[in-house]
């Protein structure tokens, strides 16, 4: 993994081309443009990152990993909790009283139900 650049090293490696002209002055047109870009990443992300991780973060800067990981054990939450759920239903397929094809049909409109209010 490479060394954090500083705030300089950031501006001549990436920021410099962009943001200059061919005689080495600001460029303020592509300057307000790269800032423009800029906020609305800063006004987005907070808003998916918040959305990804059920609001345990929302701060645009952290770094993808974090988030990734987030989401991930958000997802394996929920897959484990609807995977005993079914475990649940299957059981009382096998030992309730009602007809099977009654016991599946509520097993598909109860996961039909979860994807539902999953979705919304």
């Amino acid at each position: 993994m490479s060394e954090k650049k500083t705030y300089k090293e950031i501006w001549e490696d990436y920021w410099r081309p962009f943001c200059t002209n061919d005689d080495g002055t600001l460029n303020l047109d592509q300057i307000q443009r790269e800032l423009a870009d800029y906020a609305f990443i800063l006004e987005q992300v907070p808003s998916v990152y918040s959305e990804i991780t059920s609001g345990t973060l929302s701060k645009p800067n952290y770094h993808a990993k974090t988030v990734i990981t987030f989401y991930e054990d958000n997802v394996n939450e929920i897959v484990k909790n609807h995977v005993e759920e079914i475990i649940d239903h299957i059981d009382d397929m096998k030992f309730g009283s009602q007809p099977f094809d009654e016991l599946l049909q509520d097993v598909i409109d109860f996961l039909t139900e979860e994807y539902q209010l999953e979705r919304q």
